[in-house]
């Protein structure tokens, strides 16, 4: 449950353990916003009645980055056991008592999204839940485009946050190489417009996103650039970078490398693309989460 949308997730795991485990799931936001994504319960769209029914009666109660908001919820399962989900740095990188709390309320364990975010849950590998996706469906979108440049993806939510002005003045220096700029869309035509380009520009601070994640789906090049601790971390756990690393000191010449050259862009598509298979999968990602479960029940 959550009350604002963090990129789909929590109906993601739920579709992901409904499809793979044995077990039943349901996803519950509160906030919808113009990027559509899909949810099983959306307060105000469903019967009261029914939603206080299921909260009294789940076993697991996944939340989604802030624990307080289970107020706002009605009243919950006495016996429920709980998991806080983090996907974003807290403000100065300091935890809310409340987080670090979070492992003995009630038999809560705290998980994090990303790698970088590591350093919240003790540095406990077997804590991170990757952003679910059906790999093999996302594959099946991936399609060709009618012009002889190399097209570039990007979609930022916030323009400044995502380097978009040093993105558009370095694909304008380079000769064939042409930029589809998503924004304002929904998640199911962003994944049409990105589906059909050869590269995605994704961010160049933090961690990869959902926007890298997705075009990782779609056996594309990826172009981000994660903090140098999130790097160190990513090096150790995964043991490579899934990701063309650039700065913006570095973009131009690797935007160059990856628009004429084919070779080397195809060979950085593919390990993108292992590198979600293995560890981002619905089935993979539904029965790390499984397992957590039962360890707090």
């Amino acid at each position: 449950m959550q009350s604002a949308d963090t990129g789909g997730q929590s109906y993601k795991i739920a579709k992901a353990i409904n499809t793979y485990t044995e077990h039943e799931a349901r996803s519950f936001i509160k906030i919808k916003d113009y990027i559509n994504f899909p949810h099983d319960i959306l307060f105000g769209e469903h019967d009261y009645e029914f939603v206080r029914e299921y909260l009294l009666t789940t076993d697991i109660i996944h939340v989604h980055n802030k624990y307080r908001n289970l107020n706002g919820w009605g009243k919950l399962n006495p016996k429920a056991r709980y998991v806080i989900h983090q996907h974003g740095r807290f403000p100065e990188g300091h935890l809310p008592q409340e987080f670090k709390d979070a492992d003995r309320q009630r038999g809560a364990l705290r998980v994090v999204s990303t790698l970088n975010l590591l350093n919240y849950v003790e540095f406990d590998f077997n804590r991170w839940i990757p952003a679910p996706f059906d790999v093999d469906n996302l594959l099946k979108l991936k399609s060709t485009h009618n012009t002889e440049n190399v097209l570039i993806a990007h979609s930022p939510t916030r323009r400044d946050y995502k380097n978009t002005d040093l993105l558009i003045e370095t694909v304008n220096r380079i000769q064939g190489l042409e930029l589809v700029l998503i924004e304002g869309k929904t998640n199911e035509e962003s994944l049409r417009l990105k589906a059909m380009c050869d590269i995605t520009f994704d961010q160049m601070h933090l961690c990869y996103g959902n926007s890298g994640l997705e075009a990782m789906c779609f056996k594309q090049a990826v172009i981000a650039a994660p903090t140098d601790s999130a790097r160190i971390l990513i090096n150790k756990y995964i043991d490579y970078e899934p990701y063309v690393y650039a700065t913006p000191d570095t973009l131009y010449n690797v935007l160059l490398k990856l628009t004429n050259d084919k070779e080397y862009r195809d060979k950085c598509a593919n390990v993108s693309f292992n590198y979600v298979k293995k560890y981002h999968d619905f089935p993979v990602v539904a029965n790390k989460l499984i397992n957590i479960y039962k360890s707090i029940l």
